[in-house]
């Protein structure tokens, strides 16, 4: 029998009943439109690809690629990628969609993507997603409905402002404190990136009845009335008292503390009293200047 060597574009075999092994190396040429189930191979390349199952190989390029699975070294697309599955080392394209995309490096100039984990860098003009899992996310815009997460996140001027712990930075690295802290506080800077709740200094509250002090802040008494220091006070809080009430009746309560190491309450005798209340501790007790 003779033997010799099929080419074609396309072909067409329906057996009659015996085996036929056909080797056809020529079958699909560099360029072609391919569509099938399965591709594999060194280079792949066309204008456009469509596979219902998956495409392998060590060099994807093409215009656009549609494909249940695409797994490859390197995959470069001047269109649109999309898929079930999208792996790969490195994978360009202008477009990129898929329900599952994951690789070192993932760069599209827009693209819509879904639930993807990357262990390297995406980076794209919108990234948008239901879930996100990578080591870094640069993005012009970044949409996500659920969680992002991986170890650093960057604004305009490769600022970082979210890291892996969850901490959240400002413009200029200052995180924020762990804990939301309480009404009227004022966030503060240690001048180290890191800052802290404090009692607003500039808080005051104008008094008119009977009231119980909290430190930190600053009472404008206006009518003849008691203020009550803070119970269990610590080390080092303070208050300040203005008397603005024209009357001379006006009274500080201890609150079980010494003020100026004396063991009974303060009345206000003069109409243009003002003091700020320290506690010193011990003996002492509420000292004021």
């Amino acid at each position: 029998m003779t033997y010799g060597t099929v080419k074609a574009k396309s072909l067409i075999y329906q057996s009659g009943g015996s085996d036929i092994v056909f080797t056809t190396s020529g079958l699909l040429r560099n360029g072609d439109n391919f569509s099938g189930s399965v591709v594999q191979g060194q280079l792949i390349s066309g204008q456009t690809i469509v596979l219902t199952e998956s495409v392998s190989g060590a060099l994807i390029q093409g215009v656009s690629l549609n494909v249940t699975v695409l797994s490859d070294i390197s995959g470069i697309f001047t269109a649109q990628v999309s898929g079930q599955t999208i792996t790969g080392t490195d994978l360009n394209a202008t477009n990129i969609t898929g329900n599952s995309i994951s690789g070192s490096t993932i760069a599209t100039l827009t693209g819509d993507i879904g639930d993807l984990t990357v262990t390297g860098t995406i980076s794209g003009v919108n990234v948008t997603g239901d879930a996100g899992s990578f080591s870094t996310l640069t993005a012009t815009r970044g949409v996500f409905t659920s969680e992002v997460s991986g170890n650093s996140y960057k604004a305009s001027g490769n600022v970082t402002v979210i890291t892996s712990s969850g901490d959240v930075r400002a413009y200029g690295q200052l995180s924020f404190p762990p804990l939301v802290g309480t009404s009227g506080q004022i966030l503060t800077s240690n001048g180290d990136g890191n800052t802290n709740w404090e009692t607003d200094v500039y808080a005051v509250e104008i008094v008119t009845t009977p009231i119980t002090g909290e430190a930190g802040k600053t009472y404008v008494i206006t009518e003849g009335t008691t203020l009550t220091l803070p119970a269990s006070p610590a080390t080092g809080n303070f208050l300040t008292v203005i008397n603005r009430s024209n009357t001379v009746t006006g009274t500080i309560d201890r609150n079980g503390e010494n003020i100026m190491s004396s063991g009974a309450n303060l009345t206000i005798d003069d109409v243009n009293f003002r003091a700020d209340f320290i506690y010193y501790g011990g003996s002492e007790g509420w000292v004021f200047i």
